[in-house]
C-alpha cells in the first residue's frame, strides 16, 4: 500500500521478518528454483527455494525489501543497488 501512495517504507517494516519466513516457505513448498539471499542485516543467508540438487543455487545479495519485489514481480527501479547471480529475476516471481 505504501508504494502506491508514494510513502517511503514500502516492502519494508517491522513485518519484514515475517514476510521474509512466509517467503522462504511458500517458495520451497512450489518447488520454486534455489535461492541463497545474503541480506544485508542478517548473519546468516536465507534459503530458499527447492534444493533438490537438480540445480545449484543463485544467490542474491542485498535488501530484504528488494528481495520480496523480485519476488513479487515488482519494479526494483529506485531499489538499492542488489547482486542477483546465478538466476534471472523473472524465476523469481511467484506470481508469474
Amino acid at each position: 500500500m505504501r508504494e502506491a501512495l508514494g510513502e517511503p517504507g514500502a516492502y519494508g517494516g517491522a513485518g519484514l521478518p515475517d514476510a521474509l519466513a512466509l517467503l522462504a516457505r511458500i517458495t520451497r513448498e512450489r518447488g520454486r528454483v534455489p535461492l541463497h539471499a545474503d541480506l544485508d542485516d542478517q548473519d546468516e543467508p536465507l534459503r530458499l527455494g527447492e534444493s533438490g540438487g537438480e540445480r545449484p543455487p543463485g544467490r542474491f545479495i542485498g535488501d530484504g525489501p528488494t528481495l520480496v519485489r523480485l519476488y513479487t514481480g515488482r519494479p526494483v527501479d529506485g531499489a538499492p543497488a542488489f547482486e542477483l547471480a546465478g538466476v534471472e529475476a523473472k524465476e523469481l516471481n511467484i506470481f508469474a
